[in-house]
């Protein structure tokens, strides 16, 4: 979205589901953009505070890609820890006895986020 003059406002973890099942990534949420560069006019911005960039929280900051990255970076992390749980409970109840390693899962969630920086 950068390269279209676009940065994501209020980007957070629950923008990205996981069909375990199915083994697929799913974006959701995501209809809030703004044009670039944008400034912060309300102080602290809307949204889970462990996602969000410093900028967000600074009155009169400009929100741009760097902004992004580091939120979809926060949002990657935190859906790395969560898939890992989640594969780990997954597997236990569902396969048991099934190889099946829960790394491409995450590979995959990861790349989906920089994707969504270079769109």
């Amino acid at each position: 979205m950068a390269e279209r003059g676009y940065v994501a406002i209020d980007f957070y973890d629950g923008c990205v589901l996981y069909d375990f099942a199915a083994q697929k990534t799913i974006l959701s949420n995501i209809d809030l953009y703004a044009k670039s560069p944008y400034i912060n006019t309300m102080g602290r911005m809307w949204g889970s505070s462990r996602f969000m960039s410093p900028e967000e929280f600074t009155l009169g900051a400009v929100i741009d890609e760097v902004s992004n990255v580091y939120v979809m970076g926060a949002t990657a992390f935190a859906q790395s820890c969560k898939m890992h749980l989640q594969m780990r409970r997954y597997l236990k109840h569902e396969h048991q006895g099934t190889l099946f390693t829960s790394n491409e899962n995450i590979k995959e969630s990861i790349s989906i986020m920089i994707l969504m920086v270079k769109l």
